[in-house]
């Protein structure tokens, strides 16, 4: 019994709803409108968490320079790194990385078509290339930095 007692005297006391609605009232006769007696109470909140989504969404559209295909399919320019993104119209065809990455660019459609194509069926291919390369803007920065290699006849 005294176990149970001690429970409820640890408990918040309920909120009053009167004190409530006087401070609201209060807040609405300051501000110039009920939405900013809102945007006060709603500052004193926690952040909401926001989703990838949400961000792709409110941040500004990225103009198509270069459509880009990633072993065959292709890559949404709105998603990728700002640093990838910049390096894309530098992007150029041959061999890369050791011969592993093959680059071809079409220059005559507009936006340009880049495809890259590598290995990674298996996952021992996919091993390999994370000895090459970490992530996508990794890949992008040695593309565009590197000299392609040149095939001997």
């Amino acid at each position: 019994m005294a176990n149970n007692a001690s429970k409820t005297d640890q408990t918040a006391p309920a909120v009053d709803v009167n004190t409530l609605l006087a401070l609201v009232q209060q807040m609405v006769a300051q501000s110039a409108t009920f939405g900013d007696a809102v945007r006060q109470i709603a500052a004193g909140q926690p952040r909401r968490r926001v989703t990838t989504d949400e961000f792709i969404r409110r941040r500004p559209k990225r103009p198509e320079t270069v459509t880009l295909v990633q072993n065959g399919r292709e890559v949404d320019i709105q998603r990728i790194d700002e640093a990838a993104y910049k390096l894309l119209p530098k992007l150029r065809s041959g061999l890369f990385v050791d011969g592993r990455v093959r680059v071809a660019k079409n220059a005559a459609s507009d936006p340009p078509v880049v495809r890259i194509k590598y290995p990674c069926a298996s996952v021992k291919s996919r091993m390999e290339n994370g000895n090459h390369f970490r992530n996508f803007t990794e890949l992008i920065t040695r593309l565009a930095t590197e000299e392609p290699i040149k095939l001997s006849e």
